[in-house]
Order: C-alpha cells, then sequence, then structure tokens
C-alpha cells in the first residue's frame, strides 16, 4: 500500500493533492456541522422582555383553512414578525383556574429623537402595564400619563435625557412630542430592542399630522 502510494505520488502528483485538498475541506465540513450541532444542544436562550411571565400566549404563524369535511386541508405559513391575538383573548385567559393576572402588550416600531436633535434611536413603543412582564422598574420618575413616555436606561443615557425632558416619536402614525415621566431598567438582561414606555398605545394609532405636545 505504501509502495503504490508513493508510486501515484510520484506519477500523478496533481491528483494526490487534489485529494489531499477535497479531505481537507470535507474535515472543515464535518467540523463546523459538529460545532453547529454542539452549540444547538447545549443553547438555551436567556429570557429577556418576557422573564417574569410564566406562560406566554402567541402566534407565530398564519392558519389557512380550505375545504370541509374530508377535504378539510389546514396550511401554516409562518409570519416573519409577531402576529396580531384577538383582544377578546385577554379576559377570556383572565378568567381561567389558576391565572392571577392576564397582561396584554404590543409594540409599536418608533424612531426616538431628542426635542432639538435629528439623531435618535430606533425602539419599540409597549403600554406600561407590560412592564411587569420583564420586569421593568422605575429608577427615576414616575409612571407615564397622557402624553408621557418612561424610557429604558440605556436609551435614556444614549440620547442623554432624563425625566421632564421631552422627545419627539417619529411613528406610522406620524410625529408626538411627549415628556420624559421617568426611566425605567431591568433586573436581568434587558431586551435588545431599545424600549418606550406609553400609558396606553391607542392614541399612537391616530393620525398625527403635525407635532402635538401634552403635559
Amino acid at each position: 500500500m505504501v509502495t503504490l502510494a508513493l508510486r501515484m505520488l510520484r506519477q500523478r502528483p496533481t491528483s494526490v493533492l487534489a485529494t489531499f485538498v477535497a479531505l481537507w475541506f470535507g474535515v472543515g465540513v464535518v467540523t463546523a456541522c459538529g460545532v453547529l450541532l454542539e452549540s444547538g444542544l447545549r443553547y438555551h436562550g436567556t429570557a429577556q422582555r418576557y422573564a417574569a411571565s410564566t406562560v406566554l400566549v402567541a402566534t407565530a404563524d398564519l392558519r389557512v383553512v380550505t375545504g370541509h369535511g374530508e377535504n378539510r386541508e389546514v396550511n401554516h405559513n409562518g409570519l416573519p414578525s409577531r402576529g396580531h391575538l384577538d383582544a377578546s383573548l385577554l379576559p377570556r385567559i383572565a378568567a381561567l383556574a389558576g391565572v392571577r393576572t392576564a397582561v396584554a402588550d404590543s409594540a409599536t416600531p418608533a424612531q426616538v429623537l431628542p426635542a432639538s436633535g435629528t439623531s435618535g434611536v430606533t425602539a419599540q413603543v409597549h403600554p406600561w402595564a407590560s412592564a411587569v412582564l420583564a420586569p421593568f422598574t422605575l429608577r427615576a420618575g414616575v409612571a407615564p400619563g397622557v402624553g408621557q413616555a418612561v424610557l429604558d436606561a440605556g436609551t435614556a443615557a444614549r440620547l442623554g435625557i432624563g425625566p421632564g425632558s421631552d422627545v419627539r416619536l417619529l411613528l406610522p402614525s406620524g410625529v408626538r412630542t411627549v415628556t420624559v415621566s421617568g426611566i425605567a431598567a431591568t433586573l436581568g438582561t434587558p431586551p435588545a430592542d431599545p424600549t418606550v414606555f406609553v400609558a396606553t398605545p391607542s392614541w399612537l394609532r391616530r393620525p398625527a399630522d403635525v407635532p402635538t405636545s401634552s403635559a
């Protein structure tokens, strides 16, 4: 076998080199797959925004039902982001035996800018009631009222603002100017997305052609 290998090395060096290159790439692919498999088995993730919740009810796909009876088909189409749940589901869950509290959460994308500045932070606007799910706790100031907002500590530090400052929220419905009533932070790992809390997100969905301000 050794003699055959040496003879092949002398007579066909190109083929031998190609074989070693192919083996090298093969070993690399197998090693990479092993590393990914090992990482997947050991990774458990870190709870962030909903770390304090016991049960999370959400939808990650769109279900389409066609036909009926024996011809009934159900197709599941994955959603790129979280889907919407019917608002009537919250009181039904709250009424279940063993449920102490049911909290609804929603996320509205926004750009947060200081009142006098053009450089801002991309954030998610959530209702203040959902702060307990992380949990977020106030480090300064008070809970938000109408026309007010609470910023997470990281976002406030990046923008260099604190309670009493005005910020502009660039929302899908328009621009809103709100007063920062407080600064909040989590006890554990903060969510990856900067967070803004408002008293209720309903007024954010109303059209706003011009900036508005309320105390």
